[in-house]
């Protein structure tokens, strides 16, 4: 049997071991709520960090996004400008096609046109020499049948002078379809061709010569023979003598009538000439004035073009350095909110380790404050466990 006091006194403690108990789990559930407050503190804190994080993400997306655009901006603005150029280059290259065209048809009208009144000019020339080599045949067939009327050996004469008559107006006529044929070939053939007919002109002459010479000597002997015969017939020898003074007058007259003519012709031609190598030397200007005015607006175009790639090679250099900053001030940002955020979470864990082991500590204490042996329950029980 156990005495009362011994009872009353174990009773005692057991009550201590309840209030103890009640108090250590009072100030348990003050603790968790302590826990709980400052667990919901950290929670808010790391959401308004969240919340600050996003927005900066939010803010340097859209400033990315405004740079980008930008630069987007800058580089159809350049698009447009270089299509805008084309089309001006386009525009001025037809205005000088359209220019050279008008040019190219004036100049190819004014050349036919000079083509046309040259080969009417010549046309003419040819029926005036026809027609003038028609009436002379006429006048050589009335004066051949005088002649074969007169005496056999005029007659003889007068048939070898028609000949030689024909064959200088066929050489005449080759003569000058060759100068005609040497001139469209080229301005050296046709100085070649004058100098030919000079030369052509000149045995002409010097066959002229010999033949009045040859007409004189036949004289001399036919005034003679005439001396000699006079007692045969005056008459004759008076016709005879007459009709060589008319004949020698007429040949005199045609002579000078065929020098004056190419003296004429000639000086037509030189005038032609001169004409067309003044419109040449014209239009040679004019076609290097044109030659300079183009290299001009090339040299321009492609000083232009120097210009606005340097312009492109700035502009770019200047974003990609605005580029290169912004990325840097990017990585900063970036580096700054990954420091924050170890920062934040080193502490974290920190409070959380301090807590635990304020925790522990606590435990600690309410144990040794407990009696070291109770029949009801152990006090290190929830450290233990």
């Amino acid at each position: 049997m156990c005495k009362p006091s011994l009872i009353v006194k174990i009773n005692m403690q057991e009550h201590e071991s309840y209030e103890l108990k009640w108090a250590g789990e009072k100030d348990a559930e003050e603790y968790k709520k302590d826990m709980a407050e400052e667990r919901r503190r950290s929670f808010a804190f790391r959401h308004e960090e969240g919340k600050r994080k996003r927005d900066v993400q939010a803010q340097l997306d859209s400033e990315e996004h405004q740079q980008e655009h930008e630069s987007y901006e800058l580089k159809w603005a350049g698009e447009k400008d270089a299509e805008e150029y084309k089309k001006d280059m386009a525009e001025t290259r037809r205005r000088s096609f359209a220019f050279r065209h008008v040019e190219g048809k004036r100049k190819r009208d004014v050349q036919a046109q000079l083509d046309s009144e040259e080969h009417q000019q010549e046309h003419e020339s040819y029926e005036l020499k026809w027609a003038g080599e028609k009436d002379a045949e006429e006048y050589k067939k009335d004066m051949a049948e005088e002649r074969r009327r007169s005496l056999a050996f005029r007659h003889e004469e007068g048939k070898r002078q028609r000949e030689e008559e024909e064959q200088r107006n066929a050489e005449d006529q080759y003569a000058e379809h060759e100068s005609y044929e040497l001139k469209w070939a080229g301005e050296k053939d046709a100085e070649e061709y004058k100098k030919q007919m000079a030369a052509l002109r000149r045995e002409s002459f010097a066959q002229r010569n010999v033949e009045g010479k040859m007409q004189r000597d036949v004289m001399n002997e036919l005034l003679a023979l005439a001396k000699e015969e006079e007692t045969e017939s005056y008459i004759l020898q008076w016709a005879g003598e007459n009709d060589v003074k008319v004949y020698l007058k007429e040949e005199a007259y045609k002579r000078r009538q065929s020098t004056a003519f190419r003296n004429k012709e000639a000086k037509r031609r030189n005038d032609i000439d001169n004409e067309m190598h003044s419109q040449e030397v014209i239009e040679r200007a004019f076609d290097e004035e044109i030659k300079a005015g183009c290299q001009k607006d090339v040299e321009k175009y492609v000083e232009e073009c120097k210009r606005r790639k340097r312009m492109s090679l700035a502009c770019r250099a200047k974003q990609h350095r605005i580029h290169r900053a912004w990325d840097r001030a990017k990585e900063e940002k970036l580096r700054q909110i990954r420091h924050e955020n170890t920062r934040n979470e080193a502490l974290d864990r920190k409070y959380m380790k301090l807590a635990e082991d304020k925790e522990r500590i606590r435990k600690a204490l309410d144990a040794l404050k407990r009696p070291t042996c109770t029949f009801v329950k152990n006090p290190f029980a929830s450290i233990l466990d």
